[in-house]
């Protein structure tokens, strides 16, 4: 036989990872020509930006055959589903020791394409004490709907409702907003607005933080109503009267405020 050995090549296939469960990913790998011999070639697959098991179930060393007079064989890759917003990812498969062949593309990228929606992004509506002297932090929790496999950020203003800036509250107007960053995996952000204590007696007061400017996430509920409690006694008033004889000899009613 005077002819020289093909050669191997390896496709680098894509696959919609879907929501749950496992789905075969196909690696095709080929010959350059038909061979009269059985040609083998070990693979294995390795970690790039997908990890396995979480991504993808991989393969130990293991040996593909293609039987004579065939052109090609193929490598199934088990995809692990999930619910995970997240960028596409992707491994590989390695071709290694080929027998009655050559090697010419020894590597196969597999493409995980993300299918699922951006989480969205919602605030509270907390409520604090103002105490008496100084300030004391009013916390906003700002919630993803689900876990998100990016960094998610938001921005974050207050605005005055009844309660009035900087009487009330230290504002962060919409030209300086804060940036809330929620880290992958993470499901939570705070904001922290400084209220003022004071010795007023008064109505309950409220303002607001105001969502905007999302990151890999929307935004399902972008205002959150801060309400601060008085805590400062109503003032007490005594009402004393009595009655003084004039120079008339008319009887005068005097009566005298005090609080």
């Amino acid at each position: 036989d005077n002819d020289p050995l093909p050669s191997l090549t390896i496709s680098d296939p894509t696959l919609l990872e879907g929501d749950a469960g496992t789905a075969d990913m196909m690696f095709t790998v080929s010959l350059s020509a038909v061979s009269g011999r059985d040609v083998r070639v070990q693979f294995s697959t390795a970690d790039g930006t997908a990890q396995a098991p979480g991504d993808y179930t991989a393969q130990p060393l293991t040996i593909l055959n293609i039987p004579a007079g065939s052109l090609t064989g193929t490598i199934l890759v088990p995809i692990v589903g999930d619910l995970l917003d997240e960028p596409d990812e992707a491994f590989v498969v390695n071709l290694t020791n080929p027998t009655n062949a050559t090697i010419a593309d020894a590597q196969g990228i597999g493409v995980i394409l993300d299918n699922d929606p951006l989480p969205t992004l919602s605030i509270d509506d907390p409520s604090v004490v103002e105490g008496d002297v100084g300030f004391v932090n009013m916390v906003f929790t700002i919630r993803l709907s689900a876990v998100s496999g990016k960094d998610v950020s938001v921005l974050a203003a207050t605005a005055d409702g009844t309660a009035q800036a900087p009487g009330d509250y230290t504002a962060t107007p919409v030209a300086v907003a804060v940036k809330v960053d929620i880290p992958a995996g993470s499901l939570t952000g705070t904001v922290m607005v400084p209220v003022r204590g004071d010795l007023d007696d008064e109505v309950n007061e409220t303002f607001f933080a105001n969502l905007s400017v999302p990151t890999n996430a929307t935004i399902a509920d972008g205002q959150g109503v801060g309400t601060i409690i008085d805590d400062d006694p109503k003032l007490d008033i005594d009402v004393q009267s009595f009655t003084t004889r004039g120079a008339a000899g008319l009887n005068q009613l005097e009566i005298r405020y005090e609080i």
